[in-house]
């Protein structure tokens, strides 16, 4: 009997019966969970994302469990939406992240214009809330665009 046959890496590294694409849609601000099996508990994967090695951080946390394999992509944005894989053995399965803007951009029913009051030289402060903490905000004065300057201070909370 040949030793190297013995310990060689089964052929089948994925489960039959996944999909070798998925599509998977995320809402903004939620987790996203990409899932695959391998035929083998043993068996390490390394996931990809637009073909760029990833690692468990803040952002993204990667688990086993049995043969279940998991990246989970915390507080979803624009920024993560992509092609991601996990590969092993030379063979991989593939995802593509659609990550979508919740329908309401804003927190709760607001005035769709206000008038705000300063007296000469002081400040004045204008606000919005929106729904979810990573939507971007563009402020404009008669039409055009605001950024922040020695007049003007664009903040952003919570």
């Amino acid at each position: 009997m040949n030793p190297s046959l013995l310990s060689a890496e089964p052929s089948v590294v994925f489960a039959k019966e996944q999909p070798a694409r998925s599509e998977v849609q995320a809402m903004a601000g939620a987790s996203a969970t990409l899932s695959c099996e391998v035929a083998q508990a043993q068996t390490e994967v390394t996931w990809y994302k637009d073909g760029k090695k990833l690692s468990s951080s803040s952002k993204v946390r990667v688990e086993a469990t049995g043969c279940g394999r998991r990246l989970v992509v915390q507080q979803a944005g624009k920024a993560d939406a992509g092609e991601y894989s996990c590969e092993a053995g030379g063979q991989k399965v593939s995802f593509h992240l659609d990550v979508t803007e919740p329908s309401a951009v804003f927190a709760k029913e607001q005035l769709a214009r206000s008038e705000v009051q300063a007296v000469a030289g002081a400040s004045a402060t204008l606000s919005c809330e929106v729904a979810q903490a990573q939507t971007e905000v563009t402020w404009y004065k008669d039409g055009k665009k605001l950024s922040s300057s020695s007049k003007v201070r664009v903040e952003a909370t919570g």
